[in-house]
């Protein structure tokens, strides 16, 4: 873990779309905004699995990308963990083996045995060490939510993404890993980053709230706050009632 600050400024032009945003990120953040503001391709930016058409991301005093400086760090030794909507588990390998994945390279990297141990007690840890010899077709919406959310953290990760975690599970499952997640994102001390469509989830992170629409931030603060003076009807909505059912963001085609 790490209590670097994450400082981030990305850019997108593509057929229409534009996303221009500046973010500084020190501890949990829910981001928030309608379908195809852009919160999708802000955080796969972050990632490195989307390349921006400019701005610069950068840790602490790590810089991950500069288009000015003509860096851009691969994914894989960002160090980041990345839970993408649908969870994104690999159809042919084992939970233990979707798990251990991320400790085959980059920074990261463990020989084998290492990465079976560390794979395991991640798994113990999040009441998942059961599924380990299991597909990801034969779990459940929240067991798969675990598995994904033990890839993502077995890394140690610098910085946290959720894109949309909570989405595709039933409500009994939602409300269960909507508490897991308030009690591990509570303990990290660095950034986090949470994306979300449900008012009930920005109330359980107990954290800042970001508003992104139509490519920029339009509010920032405290849930209270945002209620109490919301920017667009958007905001107001969303604090007032929830939104309807996320749709996945579509987010823009990575740069040839």
């Amino acid at each position: 873990m790490t209590s670097d600050v994450l400082d981030v400024h990305v850019t997108f032009a593509r057929r229409g779309f534009d996303l221009d945003v500046r973010l500084r990120v020190t501890g949990p953040l829910v981001l928030v905004g309608p379908n195809g503001a852009g919160k999708t391709s802000f955080v796969r930016a972050v990632a490195g699995i989307l390349r921006p058409d400019g701005g610069r991301i950068a840790l602490g005093d790590t810089v991950l990308y500069d288009e000015d400086a003509h860096v851009c760090v691969p994914p894989e030794t960002r160090r980041v963990g990345y839970v993408p909507q649908g969870f994104g588990l690999f159809p042919h390998l084992s939970v233990l083996e979707n798990v251990a994945y991320g400790l085959r390279h980059g920074s990261a990297r463990l020989d084998a045995a290492q990465r079976t141990e560390r794979a395991r007690a991640v798994l113990e840890a999040h009441g998942a060490l059961h599924l380990a010899d299991r597909r990801p077709a034969d779990l459940s919406g929240g067991e798969a939510q675990r598995v994904a959310l033990a890839r993502a953290l077995v890394i140690e990760p610098a910085i946290l993404l959720l894109d949309e975690p909570l989405a595709a599970l039933d409500a009994a499952a939602r409300r269960s890993m909507r508490t897991h997640l308030s009690a591990l994102v509570g303990k990290r001390s660095g950034p986090t980053i949470f994306v979300s469509h449900d008012v009930r989830d920005a109330a359980a992170m107990d954290a800042p709230c970001a508003v992104l629409e139509g490519g920029r931030i339009v509010q920032y603060g405290n849930l209270e706050d945002l209620r109490a003076a919301p920017a667009t009807p958007f905001v107001a909505e969303f604090t007032d009632l929830g939104t309807p059912p996320p749709i996945r963001d579509a987010p823009p085609r990575p740069r040839a």
